[in-house]
C-alpha cells in the first residue's frame, strides 16, 4: 500500500540516514528519497533495471508529485538534491505525501 511505502521510505532514511546525488554509488552513506522508496517497495537501488516497477513504487511517486506539486519525478530528485533541502524535510515530505496518499481502488472487473 503506498501509505506504507511512503512511512517505511521516511523511517529508513530516519534509521540509516539521508543522502542527496548519491543515488547511484553503491558506497553512499543513507538514502535519497527514490532509493528509499525502491527499497521499501523491493526494487533494485543499483541503477539497473527500472521496468519492472510495482504499483506500490509509482503511486508512491505520484503521491510526492502531488504533495510538491510538480510534473515529474525529475523534479522529486532535483528537490531531493538541493544544497539547501535536509533530513528533516525529505522526511516530512514523505510523511505528509502519505497523509494525503490516495487508496488504490481495486478495478470493477478484479
Amino acid at each position: 500500500m503506498t501509505v506504507h511505502a511512503l512511512h517505511r521510505a521516511a523511517d529508513l532514511i530516519e534509521q540509516r540516514g539521508w543522502t542527496r546525488g548519491g543515488y547511484c554509488y553503491p558506497d553512499a552513506e543513507g538514502y535519497c528519497m527514490d532509493k528509499a522508496l525502491l527499497a521499501v517497495c523491493g526494487l533494485c537501488t543499483a541503477c539497473e533495471n527500472k521496468h519492472d516497477l510495482t504499483d506500490e513504487y509509482r503511486d508512491a511517486l505520484a503521491a510526492l508529485r502531488a504533495a510538491l506539486n510538480v510534473a515529474t519525478c525529475w523534479d522529486l530528485w532535483w528537490w531531493n538534491d538541493n544544497s539547501r533541502r535536509t533530513k528533516s524535510d525529505v522526511v516530512r515530505l514523505l510523511r505528509r505525501a502519505a497523509d494525503h496518499a490516495p487508496a488504490r481502488r481495486k478495478s470493477l472487473t478484479q
